[in-house]
């Protein structure tokens, strides 16, 4: 697949993860990062909360759950120590990229979470530079932004939106879009 990609003029992957020793991640130690073909590419981790903190609860994540908020601590430690030295994780200004699915969806105790998570990557020597998955048609909160990095949409093409704005056709999305960004 890298190979592909490669040809075909593609040179990052945004690669999901959902927690330590699980398959894909022992595909991604074992398999992604020692392909030679890898040096054609950048990539950064995709931290998929959904799927990873499902086994405590439902979104929104309420990181006053001390389970949750060890794990998340503890899983970016391990990141910094497992991904963000291979020469083609992708950095911005110098600092290893995380793009985190459904930041939005966070409650409790998240600023002091994030903000553990940043001490225990830079204790493995590195600044983190964090994309939450913030932005939300009518419901993005702005005060939230300034934790993180970057901010960004997983989705903005929600059914409900598009029908209140009745949306009938793909050209219809156009001004709605250009509202939102």
């Amino acid at each position: 697949h890298l190979r592909w990609a490669h040809q075909y003029g593609i040179n990052f992957f945004g690669v999901e993860w959902a927690g330590r020793d699980k398959e894909q991640d022992r595909d991604l130690r074992e398999k992604f990062l020692e392909s030679p073909e890898l040096k054609n590419m950048q990539f950064c981790i995709a931290y998929d909360t959904l799927s990873h903190f499902a086994k405590y609860q439902s979104p929104p994540f309420d990181f006053n759950d001390s389970r949750l908020f060890h794990e998340f601590v503890s899983d970016f430690e391990y990141l910094s120590k497992t991904y963000f030295s291979h020469p083609s994780y992708l950095k911005f200004n110098g600092k290893p990229v995380v793009w985190v699915y459904i930041a939005r969806g966070w409650k409790g105790n998240w600023k002091r979470a994030l903000a553990e998570a940043r001490r225990a990557v830079k204790k493995n020597g590195f600044e983190l530079y964090i994309d939450g998955d913030l932005l939300w048609p009518d419901k993005t909160d702005l005060e939230r932004l300034r934790y993180f990095d970057a901010a960004s949409a997983y989705v903005l093409n929600q059914k409900e939106l598009f029908l209140k704005q009745d949306v009938k056709k793909t050209a219809d999305v156009v001004p709605l879009a250009e509202k939102y960004f």
